[in-house]
């Protein structure tokens, strides 16, 4: 790990630490739910836990884990898009990233990626959807 990196880390690690202090709840999620999550351990006597993430799109930004990652927790992120696996590979050392797809059936697809990066999806429906979208919407 670069020092740069290390140097993120530990003041992330620095600020939570504050917060916690201060009980001011931090979460990297989109909507709160590593802190939901939290909960449910904390109400059951659990620090660490071990988790797996699967689609966790990028190690830091909207990600369900790094909170228990920051709090010395590891895990394994399953990530389909080898480049946002590289950025797991560099900021979540001590994690286990697979850079591989889940699908419901055994089967070969095709893995769409759009230029928002939390859209991408093996859904042909989804990604017909999203490109529909897209060219809906007048560029300016």
């Amino acid at each position: 790990m670069s020092l740069k990196i290390k140097i993120k880390y530990y003041i992330l690690n620095k600020l939570l630490s504050i917060f916690n202090k201060n009980n001011i709840n931090v979460s990297f999620s989109q909507c709160g739910e590593d802190l939901l999550i939290q909960y449910i351990f904390r109400l059951r006597g659990i620090d660490k836990i071990t988790y797996i993430d699967i689609g966790a799109n990028n190690p830091i930004y909207l990600n369900n884990t790094l909170l228990f990652y920051l709090k010395g927790s590891k895990g394994i992120n399953i990530e389909a898009n080898p480049k946002l696996l590289n950025l797991f590979l560099k900021h979540r050392v001590k994690d286990t990233n697979l850079n591989v797809g889940i699908y419901s059936k055994n089967e070969i697809k095709k893995f769409y990626i759009f230029n928002d990066l939390t859209l991408s999806t093996f859904s042909d429906e989804e990604a017909k959807k999203m490109e529909n979208l897209y060219f809906q919407i007048p560029m300016r």
